[in-house]
């Protein structure tokens, strides 16, 4: 179990250094609507949603979450309104697909899968406006204050993770 961890660290660590270095491009907005795309499939695989069409949904709204927030200003819309109208599309299709197969499809199931969507998509969106604080914030940050920002982050979700295993092998039941 621990070459796994070391071989998901190298890699997270590489991730990291690229994100760094594109943290204000579309780039790094890409990886993070993959991230949330994975979200959307996890929490209807988790929910035990075997509706195609669902799953596809929560893949799509997660995937379209950070495009909405940080790259539509070519709309000449509000950010706000916009991401608001497509979750209302997300869950209003999701509940027609809920009426559709309630002998097949729980109702606690879609809810959960469609907050856990929503909320995972907008929390990972959150990385890149900190990222681009100059842009998305106040032009008093700097590229380089987002990026620590962003690297304060990963550290300490790593350092919780790494402390919670080392507890669990030292007190934990064998």
């Amino acid at each position: 179990i621990l070459k796994k961890r070391v071989i998901t660290a190298v890699l997270g660590s590489s991730l990291l250094i690229f994100c760094i270095i594109e943290v204000d491009t579309v780039i790094f907005t890409s990886f993070i609507s993959i991230a949330c795309a994975v979200a959307g499939y996890e929490m209807t695989s988790v929910t035990g949603i075997k509706n195609k069409i669902m799953t596809v949904l929560s893949i799509v709204f997660g995937a379209l979450t950070p495009f909405i927030i940080c790259h539509s200003l070519w709309l000449n819309v509000n950010k706000t309104m916009l991401f608001i109208c497509a979750f209302f599309i997300y869950l209003t299709l999701m509940t027609l697909l809920l009426f559709k197969n309630t002998l097949s499809v729980k109702f606690s199931s879609v809810a959960v899968t469609v907050f856990g969507t929503v909320f995972f998509s907008f929390c990972l969106t959150q990385g890149v406006i900190i990222g681009n604080a100059n842009k998305y914030i106040s032009s008093d940050f700097t590229r380089t204050e987002g990026i620590y920002l962003i690297v304060f982050a990963f550290c300490v979700s790593w350092l919780t993770d790494t402390f919670a295993y080392l507890v669990g092998i030292k007190f934990g039941k064998h």
